[in-house]
């Protein structure tokens, strides 16, 4: 008995440890080395005021020399020879790799980033930080031999730990780790480990370097009541600005990567860094992280500015971050877009002649977080934090307003939608080791696959019937279909079951039903397999074709699992 109780007590202590003394060492040695990497970003911009000081015109090549370098080192001295941004590189491992990293791509990425924004790169310092953060944690913890179920968890709270450490914002370090996974979900798991991590590296920053918040406003203002109105448009305006700013990017790496297939790469680098030099030329405020540009738009006695100004600083800020990333600057996007939403709030206030007009940049600043990142309550609990939580609920509505009117769009493509099953996290596995051979997948048609046929239901079944076949075939959904035999919507087994005795006789298109996920059968396995991750699928209901919508078959994610380890497999590894 006693022998029993002390396994249980040793487990419970190996859990205990795991999740709470871990975290709190994570947060430590992420705080440690996020201090060093903004000592590395002051050191170089150092060098970059001197250079501009000694001669202006200097800031035209002195972007491009970034940008060079971040090229040289991306694709000498890292494994991973992508640019882009820290945080959906972050999010990327977190999903496709456990959260394991090699430390020789978190360091010299993370060196490739200071040096980009310090000599003027436009971007934020809070990518790299979550990159070193996580990246410190995820090799700490492979020493440590964790599980790789609790080492990618705790990886993300690395990540959360670097974010907090960078704006001594704890309480957006925590949020962060919930919501930058998903879109449309969190990652419930994370929260304690999460809040431990972030505690203590606020606690060793706070120690080091003083409480001080990296934004600071005097938010002691009266904040009137008509301003929910104003939240409202905000809320719907910024929507279309974060819409902006995402296909800005989005086109600009498209430019790019066409212009070094179809020119040069040296030579895009080249007219690229002076486009970037020009920019900074005439507005130097749009270079290197702006934080003067925040503290001005969230400052009520230097908050005012000529309309026309605000408008360039805007647009330009747009075009610089997506032209450094596009060049390969591995930078964040979570600053640049502090610093368009406050400068959007601004113009917005002068236009209409509203004050104080930094209110209404703090509003947009929170909107357009939660906008682009899909992370609602880090964007405003983070413009809280560091800024002022005066006009807190007007960010609320405003941030909720932009959340859901910019649907699925994200700066992060390695953001999923919502939590995975274990079969599309399978899926996603598969995928990640087929990257290099996705022709074999491509060869692959529907039309040769032997696809099973589902159990099918027409809307005039009675719940009673319905029950009566589930005791032979039991599924998680059913189709619905149509006297034309055209699938009409899905019945899940748990709505059927919910059913009461006294109404079985009532049909089954009474009940709740959903919109079924179907593809053509002109599709192949690639294309499929692609379709299923975006919506987060883990089955699909392969249709004739979408304007007929008769049903041929079902194919899930352990058939692609399947399919994928008796032709694809064997041809991948040779054997």
């Amino acid at each position: 008995m006693l022998r029993k109780l002390w396994k249980i007590g040793s487990v419970n202590f190996v859990e205990l440890h795991k999740f709470t003394l871990i975290p709190l060492i994570l947060g430590l040695t992420s705080a440690l080395a996020v201090a060093v990497m903004v000592r590395s970003y002051y050191l170089f911009n150092l060098i970059f005021s001197m250079a501009t000081n000694f001669s202006f015109y200097l800031i035209i090549c002195l972007p491009g020399i970034g940008l060079l370098i971040s090229l040289i080192i991306n694709r000498f001295f890292t494994e991973n020879k992508e640019g882009g941004c820290g945080t959906d590189l972050m999010v990327e491992t977190y999903h496709h790799k456990n959260g394991i990293i090699g430390m020789r791509d978190v360091l010299f990425k993370t060196l490739s980033s200071t040096i980009t924004l310090g000599l003027g790169g436009s971007g934020g310092l809070e990518g790299p930080s979550l990159l070193l953060g996580g990246g410190v944690s995820s090799w700490i913890l492979q020493k440590l031999k964790i599980k790789p179920k609790d080492l990618k968890l705790l990886y993300l709270c690395g990540a959360a730990a670097g974010f907090t450490a960078l704006f001594k914002a704890p309480l957006t370090g925590i949020l962060l780790a919930l919501e930058i996974p998903y879109k449309k979900d969190i990652e419930r798991d994370a929260f304690i480990p999460a809040a431990l991590s972030s505690l203590s590296s606020y606690i060793l920053t706070v120690l080091l370097f003083g409480g001080e918040n990296v934004f600071f406003s005097n938010l002691n203002v009266f904040v009137p009541t008509y301003l929910f109105w104003h939240a409202i448009f905000l809320g719907i305006a910024i929507s279309f600005v974060a819409i902006l700013f995402i296909k800005t990017l989005e086109k600009t790496k498209e430019i790019v990567k066409t212009a070094n297939y179809k020119i040069n790469i040296w030579l895009t680098f080249l007219l690229g860094g002076l486009f970037l030099g020009l920019i900074g030329y005439f507005y130097p405020q749009v270079l290197g992280v702006g934080y003067d540009v925040i503290r001005m738009a969230s400052d009520p006695s230097i908050s005012k500015a000529a309309v026309e100004t605000l408008f360039a600083l805007l647009l330009f800020k747009i075009i610089a971050t997506s032209l450094t990333l596009a060049l390969g600057g591995n930078v964040g996007l979570f600053i640049p877009s502090l610093y368009v939403g406050g400068v959007f709030g601004l113009l917005y206030a002068n236009i209409f002649g509203l004050n104080p007009a930094n209110v209404y940049a703090i509003i947009a600043m929170g909107a357009i977080v939660a906008a682009v990142s899909k992370s609602l309550m880090t964007g405003i609990v983070f413009v809280a934090e560091t800024v002022g939580a005066g006009p807190i609920m007007f960010i609320v509505l405003s941030a909720s307003i932009s959340y859901f009117l910019t649907g699925d769009l994200s700066f992060y493509p390695s953001q999923l939608k919502k939590r995975s099953s274990s079969k599309v996290e399978a899926l996603m596995e598969l995928e990640d080791v087929l990257k290099q051979s996705k022709n074999l997948m491509e060869n692959i048609n529907l039309t040769s696959i032997k696809l099973n046929k589902p159990i099918c239901f027409t809307e005039d079944t009675r719940v009673l019937d319905a029950l009566k076949v589930l005791k032979a075939h039991v599924y998680r959904i059913y189709p619905l279909i149509n006297k034309q035999n055209q699938v009409i919507g899905v019945v899940d087994i748990e709505s059927i079951f919910a059913v009461g005795k006294e109404k079985w006789d009532i049909q089954l298109s009474k009940l709740e039903t959903k919109k079924p996920f179907l593809l053509p059968k002109d599709k192949n396995l690639k294309e499929v397999t692609e379709l299923m991750l975006k919506e987060n699928e883990d089955h699909v209901f392969i249709v004739n074709n979408i304007e007929e919508r008769v049903i041929e078959g079902v194919l899930t994610a352990s058939d692609i699992i399947k399919i994928s380890a008796e032709k694809i497999l064997p041809k991948f590894i040779d054997v």
